[in-house]
């Protein structure tokens, strides 16, 4: 399920514009280009399955899994009965794993469908490894997890792709398709698309901009991680 479109400041009744800020721009601004390309494979910031200690929480890390199977969670969850719902996931390096979601709340289910994406990947912060029901071993979002669990459009591989882009810098140009005018405006959500008008802001938003926003967001933050505190 789709985000709403997000308000521009300059907007209050047009609901659908995503917010933008505004910028002064100078014909000698350089490229913004992060400080290193995140190694999604091997880096002391993204962790692995098989690295997990059952019951400990690893903390200041992130667990980076395509869902290969949603057993139609999206359905499921809307019954308030069905309170151990799985999706498997493969990280990296391969490891098929499950992840169950014990979540009870009402408020907290439509939260977990507002940003379930069928097919996409699982990105979930401070993860723990917990013994199932049946001795198998899993992850578990419950409740008070949601704020640590994103799910991003696309799988693994295209975020790598993805995230080397950006690694080359920040593009200054309008990113509305077959648009060549400097871009003013930048994307409050993920604070890396830029846009010369609101009219583009709009356009590029239905047309691309809506699916990846989260995924510009996630991977800013995954490098800020990385690039902070270096092995």
């Amino acid at each position: 399920m789709r985000n709403p479109m997000p308000r521009a400041h300059d907007s209050p009744k047009q609901p659908t514009s995503p917010k933008v800020t505004q910028h002064k721009r100078q014909t000698s601004q350089p490229s913004v280009a992060l400080t290193h390309n995140l190694d999604f494979a091997n880096n002391h910031y993204i962790t692995h399955y098989r690295l997990l200690k059952s019951g400990v929480r690893a903390r200041g890390k992130a667990l980076i899994a395509d869902i290969t199977h949603d057993h139609q969670i999206a359905t499921l969850l809307q019954d308030a009965r069905c309170e151990h719902n799985e999706i498997w996931v493969k990280d990296m390096l391969g490891d098929e794993f499950v992840v169950q979601f014990q979540v009870k709340d009402p408020n907290a289910q439509h939260t977990l469908l507002q940003r379930f994406v069928q097919g996409g990947t699982f990105v979930m912060y401070n993860p723990v490894k917990r013994t199932l029901a049946g001795g198998k071993t899993g992850i578990v979002v419950a409740d008070k997890d949601l704020s640590s669990v994103t799910f991003l459009f696309g799988s693994v591989k295209s975020l790598m792709k993805l995230n080397e882009e950006m690694n080359t810098g920040q593009s200054l140009q309008c990113q509305q398709r077959n648009c060549t005018s400097p871009g003013s405006l930048t994307c409050e959500l993920c604070k890396w698309n830029m846009y010369c008008t609101q009219d583009c802001v709009d356009a590029n938003w239905r047309f691309m901009h809506e699916v990846q926003c989260t995924s510009f967001k996630t991977l800013r933050e995954l490098n800020k991680n990385y690039n902070a505190d270096p092995a």
